[in-house]
């Protein structure tokens, strides 16, 4: 059997200067895709369920603290002209308490906050935005529930072109509006038989509306053979205001205008995989739009294991970005340096964990910037599993667990 030493990570911090380096020379990004970047990472539908997961699988209400922080070296371009080079920021924290066991009555809450933020030295206003995320919930007989509401304010700082603005003002007609705090709220239901559904909604001038619903199944007891690993499907219904795959969010190449969101309808979305294929983790999810027209939107091959204290995992995304096919990769790691968290004796394990991803279109633990080299650093108070990771790692409950 493989033992994870010290001396495995010897080669990281050249790698890190290279890749550093490399990013620094990159094209550069405006203000819009910071802005589409940000707007595009709030995914509360799938953070929930994952959370909610998460408790059903260790039978308690769980206690935690997590900060992660991820960075990428970019060039930024300026409404005055200039590129200079500047990094762009994401740190987040998750704290939550709870008590009791979901299979027979349990009570918990939390509050996420996450934080963007562009700068590039002296001349340029640092630029960015963030959310905050608070929810109650309670369990009972193995079901789930939990009631939140989350702001999302933004400071773009960019002119009417999608640069970012020197100016504090934003330099530019058309950005006042978008700096705007906007709340919404959201309900997420989960039953220990791995079913769930996300509902959200928001005022938008005045009027109450849906914005996203997400229904899933995905068992967490293993009911094929062991090859099969942990089947799921997801319908999921976006807002249209969100652009997930860089449809219309790029600048316009003729007019140097912002494009807008096409007019074609509310679009639906359906995911289909499995994790922990052939006991080993193995994952393969595909991401297909029906609706308003059929497009195939993504595939994604990963895997993970585990060297005693060490998580090892890696992921590659094929997906259409800007009309075209594009690929990425994320790799992570997460030692634990104490405790042994099993399902009904918790505790409050400490892990600490590092990442990279290239080119990402999940912005769960970033943005989703093209070609863009995020590095990433992790500190976990409580269970491994609860905490934002550039891999999904879904773990199947153990057999001891079967009534």
């Amino acid at each position: 059997m493989a033992h994870f030493t010290w001396r495995t990570c010897r080669f990281a911090p050249v790698l890190i200067a290279v890749l550093w380096g490399e990013a620094a020379h990159a094209q550069p990004y405006t203000g819009q895709q910071l802005f589409e970047g940000a707007n595009r990472s709030i995914d509360v539908l799938k953070d929930h369920v994952q959370f909610l997961s998460v408790q059903d699988r260790y039978d308690a209400a769980l206690g935690y603290l997590v900060y992660t922080h991820r960075a990428a070296p970019v060039r930024l371009a300026l409404n005055d002209g200039r590129t200079p080079r500047g990094v762009i920021q994401r740190g987040g924290v998750m704290t939550g308490l709870g008590f009791g066991s979901p299979r027979r009555f349990s009570l918990f809450g939390g509050a996420w906050i996450d934080i963007v933020q562009a700068s590039a030295g002296e001349g340029f206003q640092p630029s960015g935005g963030g959310e905050g995320i608070l929810f109650l919930g309670a369990g009972f007989a193995g079901f789930q529930l939990t009631y939140g509401s989350f702001q999302h304010h933004d400071l773009p700082q960019r002119d009417a072109f999608g640069n970012f603005a020197t100016e504090p003002d934003g330099g530019g007609a058309g950005t006042s509006e978008d700096s705007k705090p906007w709340l919404q709220q959201f309900v997420t239901m989960y039953h220990e038989t791995g079913a769930s559904l996300v509902v959200t909604w928001s005022k938008v001038t005045g009027e109450t509306r849906l914005t996203e619903v997400r229904a899933q199944l995905q068992p967490l007891r293993r009911w094929l053979d062991r090859e099969a690993g942990l089947p799921m499907v997801a319908v999921q219904r976006w807002s249209e205001l969100k652009d997930n795959y860089g449809d219309y969010s790029s600048p316009s190449t003729d007019t140097g205008t912002l494009a807008s969101a096409p007019d074609e309808g509310t679009p639906y979305e359906v995911e289909l995989g499995s994790d922990d294929l052939l006991g080993i983790g193995l994952r393969a999810h595909a991401f297909t739009q029906i609706a308003p027209k059929v497009v195939f939107r993504r595939f994604e091959a990963a895997i993970y294991r585990d060297v005693g204290k060490l998580t090892l995992a890696g992921r590659t995304t094929g997906f259409y970005r800007d009309q075209r096919i594009e690929g990425s990769v994320d790799l992570q790691g997460l030692v634990r340096v104490n405790g042994d968290p099993k399902p009904g004796k918790v505790g409050w394990p400490i892990s600490v964990g590092a990442a990279y991803s290239y080119n990402t279109p999940d912005g769960s633990t970033f943005l989703p910037l093209p070609r863009a080299h995020v590095f990433g650093g992790q500190f976990i108070l409580g269970v491994p599993d609860i905490a934002k990771s550039v891999v999904p790692i879904i773990r199947a409950k153990e057999e001891k667990q079967r009534k």
